[in-house]
């Protein structure tokens, strides 16, 4: 069994970041894929939670042998 909650046309939604999240089950097994989608433009907090699970990158360090 899954669930999806659709906004009636004409309904606006606002800029920003959602997230849509199904949940399935079968027999004793239960799923729950989760999708992101950006509507618009970010916010300065948007951005900022997405940057926060990124790996820092490392600086150049070259090494010539």
């Amino acid at each position: 069994m899954g669930f999806l909650h659709c906004l009636p046309k004409g309904d606006n939604i606002s800029d920003g970041l959602f997230y849509v999240k199904v949940h399935a089950s079968y027999n004793d097994s239960i799923i729950m894929p989760q999708k992101q989608f950006i509507v618009g433009e970010l916010s300065e907090g948007d951005l900022k939670y997405l940057q926060k699970d990124l790996p820092q990158q490392e600086e150049n360090h070259e090494h010539h042998h």
